[in-house]
């Protein structure tokens, strides 16, 4: 299975990629930095999306999920500047 994986023949599962980390001791977006982005593309577009669907709201759960997303903006941004 981890040469399917090195391959990219495959594209290993939450367990198999935390396992990999374990076994490796390297972060699993480490291991598969393509797999890792494709997820976050697709994660930072549905956070956009909600937070534009959040713009104007002052109730109190929003300005939290706000809160959420900011903070995720923040860690994605400073994730790139340090690569």
């Amino acid at each position: 299975m981890v040469c399917r994986l090195e391959k990219g023949g495959q594209i290993p599962g939450g367990k198999v990629a935390l396992g990999c980390e374990v076994i490796f001791g390297v972060a699993a977006r480490e291991m598969f930095p393509g797999l890792y982005e494709q997820v976050e593309e697709t994660i930072m577009g549905r956070a956009a999306r909600l937070d534009g669907e959040l713009a104007g709201k002052t109730d109190r759960k929003s300005l939290r999920k706000r809160e959420l997303l900011s903070d995720m903006m923040r860690r994605a941004t400073a994730n790139h500047h340090d690569a």
